[in-house]
């Protein structure tokens, strides 16, 4: 009984502060305001950039494409050119040097006050490598632009498939997700776990856990602390959960035209690049198209993955709440937290560094091992669990995690007795 009315004064404490019920709406418009952003920007007209161009190869002045973006004005020199920056008529001067052997090989853009946009250095330099690839396919291969815009879209499509159900891997797809679970469950230790040492901290001054000690033992405290503020915790971070895709669902629905003008522009980007840079886009070091994207999130087992999420982001903050509320009766002062807290959390962000080795191969002994450990277990498992696990592992993680907690809450209740008394 008396851990159920800690437990409640807790989760009341925090509840009716209006600064949780503020987190709790600010957050999910933040996260609205960052969806919103990149396609307002991408949307906005965007000034024509005008580069002089001095061409002493004698081979790119005269197939530099201009766009809507950029403008190419070819001159005469780099006097004349010089000329028209310092006044304003250009804001770059691209300088192609002579070459030296058959191939040009440097290339200069000059600027004088403001430095180029990387759009424009990836503009620019996009151009000389198609005039300059163009150019040495027809002179010295003598293969055709329009032959080797047939090889470029040549492609064969490799899918890796299980055998035994049949589905594809769709292994980028499933290390992005993991990722952003193992994220999730960081934040949830971070976010939660620091309340609970400002809570013991702020009991600690106020002498009121002496009183309460008086009548219920310092594990039982201890526990309805972490329990009462885990359950307001759980409850703010289903309501950002909600919220934000409430949020962005009515962005979506709401400026609907803004976001088919954008990828309409980033279609039309593409397609002006030309097959080479559509498939270099997709290639094996870059995020999948669109489409292959909702497949894989489509192929996952969400109704195993997010009750195994939510269990382990709550083990995983029950675990490590009960160290936090021991550091918060050892420390004395608030500008020592976010040293120790970082201390305290490394075995999270140990594991979060073992990422890409993880998904190499999710199933190696280093992500084992890693997913047994119950300190490490809430990131290493949950980036793990979109790949598909076999569930002894899940079952063994999960209850090494929940036979962790006690040990770590007796112990922590020890540490917590000896410093408020």
């Amino acid at each position: 009984m008396s851990l159920w009315i800690i437990l409640c004064r807790e989760f009341r404490s925090r509840v009716r502060r209006p600064a949780f019920w503020i987190l709790s709406l600010a957050i999910p418009l933040l996260v609205a305001a960052l969806y919103l952003i990149p396609p307002l920007l991408a949307s906005r007209p965007e000034r024509q950039v005008c580069v002089a161009v001095v061409d002493e190869s004698g081979l790119f002045a005269s197939q530099l494409q201009s766009s809507p973006a950029v403008a190419y004005q070819p001159v005469g020199g780099v006097a004349l050119g010089r000329r028209m920056v310092e006044e304003d008529a250009a804001d770059a001067l691209l300088l192609i040097l002579a070459r030296e052997t058959t191939i040009p090989t440097e290339a200069v853009l000059y600027y004088q006050a403001h430095s180029p946009s990387t759009a424009l250095q990836a503009e620019v330099d996009h151009q000389l490598q198609t005039i300059l690839r163009n150019s040495i396919l027809l002179d010295v291969h003598g293969i055709a632009v329009e032959d080797y815009a047939l090889i470029a879209r040549t492609r064969i499509h490799l899918r890796t498939q299980d055998m035994a159900t049949g589905r594809e891997a769709y292994a980028q797809v499933k290390g992005a997700l993991g990722l952003t679970l193992a994220l999730l469950a960081l934040l949830v230790v971070l976010v939660f776990g620091g309340q609970v040492t400002r809570g013991v901290m702020e009991e600690r001054h106020s002498r009121v856990v002496e009183m309460l000690v008086s009548s219920v033992s310092p594990f039982r405290l201890l526990l309805g602390k972490v329990l009462g503020i885990g359950a307001a915790g759980l409850l703010q971070f289903a309501l950002w959960l909600l919220l934000s895709a409430a949020a962005i669902g009515g962005i979506h629905v709401a400026y609907a035209d803004l976001f088919d003008r954008v990828e309409q522009q980033q279609l039309h980007s593409l397609a002006t690049k030309g097959d080479a840079a559509v498939a270099q886009m997709q290639s094996a070091d870059q995020m999948p198209p669109v489409s292959e994207l909702m497949q894989g999130l489509s192929a996952i087992d969400w109704v195993t993955v997010l009750p195994w999420f939510f269990l382990f982001a709550m083990t995983g903050y029950l675990l490590y709440a009960s160290l936090f509320a021991a550091l918060g009766a050892r420390l004395d002062k608030d500008a020592d937290t976010a040293a120790f807290t970082l201390l305290l959390t490394s075995p999270l962000l140990v594991a979060l560094c073992c990422v890409p080795a993880m998904q190499a191969d999710p199933s190696g002994a280093l992500a084992v091992t890693l997913s047994l450990i119950p300190f490490t277990a809430p990131v290493a498992l949950l980036f793990r669990l979109p790949f598909g696990l076999p569930v002894w592992q899940v079952m063994l993680a999960l209850a090494l995690v929940i036979a962790a907690i006690p040990l770590c809450t007796a112990a922590a209740a020890r540490l917590y007795r000896r410093r408020i008394l």
